[in-house]
């Protein structure tokens, strides 16, 4: 039985026109088509007996986080290409318009932003713009969707995969010239592909990697999934966004004013190229700042507690190991 469903996902796969809701001889024709491939990130992955393989489009939202949009069944041996029909632009509450102009003040008085939003270049007024993410999925309960799930409710289907750099991007009206940092953009009325490449975050001495800025790319884009079975995937199943990040108040082994005490010794100082050291200037003293950040439960925020402890230079000359350069 199992078989027989398996052929007749791939035989959908095949011929879109000649397999249930995937379409029909009334069916409109596509808006896009979003063709690609899934492939395993690593051999670590757990996929165990996984069944029923899907690709769907989820559109964020302001108020309801995500949104199934479209999906389509998928071979569960991999690499498997995968072949997504769009036959209409995205939930109306998923589209968004441009960025307002700030009023006129004393040190502004045009009014005009003083950074490059959508909204300042010409032509552009009365565009909506929509993004989504591509992920893959397990149909564990074989509905044909990926079900959604809020608080406390236990997760029914199983995230396996999504690419973090690119999202699908639908624009209604003309979509601007310019993209958010100034520069040209190739962004077409429709559906487009945004590559947003990972950049990683400053570290707390300041320094920065350098990074490519996003591209436009064409919607017949080939679009890969790796697919992780990570387990941090689920939280794209939650149904809102609106899940919270608490902070608590930074402690410190060091009160203001205070002399921060002697380093812990040779075996405790940190690397010099270690992220979470940060010199004084004139390097006798540092503070070393972590940060860990735990989750309040699936689909409800997160809870985030750091430490920035400072050390002194000992007496004498710097021992061997001292991460920071003496001025």
């Amino acid at each position: 039985m199992q078989k027989s469903k398996l052929m007749l996902a791939l035989g959908c796969l095949g011929s879109i026109l000649a397999c249930g809701d995937l379409g029909d001889v009334d069916k409109r024709p596509p808006l896009a088509v979003i063709e690609g491939q899934l492939s395993v990130a690593s051999t670590s992955a757990d996929l165990g007996q996984t069944a029923n393989v899907r690709v769907a489009v989820l559109w964020g939202t302001s108020t309801t986080g995500y949104k199934n949009s479209v999906d389509a069944p998928v071979s569960p041996v991999f690499p498997s290409k995968f072949r997504l029909e769009i036959t209409d632009p995205p939930p109306a509450d998923s589209m968004v318009g441009p960025a307002p102009e700030p009023a006129p003040t004393e040190d502004n008085t045009s009014g005009l932003s003083q950074r490059i939003v959508p909204a300042n270049t010409p032509g552009s007024g009365g565009y909506k713009v929509a993004s989504g993410r591509i992920v893959a999925y397990e149909d564990r309960n074989g509905n044909g969707r990926l079900d959604l799930i809020g608080p406390d409710m236990a997760p029914v289907d199983r995230v396996l995969g999504t690419n973090d750099e690119l999202a699908v991007v639908y624009f209604e009206g003309d979509p601007p010239p310019l993209d958010e940092y100034g520069t040209p953009s190739n962004a077409t009325r429709g559906y487009n592909l945004r590559r947003t490449p990972y950049c990683p975050p400053p570290t707390r001495s300041g320094q920065t990697t350098p990074c490519e800025l996003p591209t436009w790319l064409p919607i017949t884009t080939p679009y890969e999934l790796l697919i992780s079975a990570d387990p941090e995937l689920a939280g794209m199943m939650c149904d809102s966004t609106t899940g919270t990040m608490d902070a608590y108040p930074d402690t410190s082994n060091v009160k203001p004013g205070e002399t921060p005490p002697p380093g812990p010794g040779p075996s405790g100082w940190p690397a010099a190229d270690d992220p979470s050291l940060r010199c004084m200037p004139d390097g006798k003293s540092y503070s070393y700042g972590t940060c860990e950040t735990t989750s309040k439960g699936l689909c409800k925020g997160w809870v985030q507690r750091c430490s920035h402890d400072r050390w002194s230079l000992p007496a004498g000359e710097p021992p061997a190991g001292w991460p920071c350069p003496i001025k």
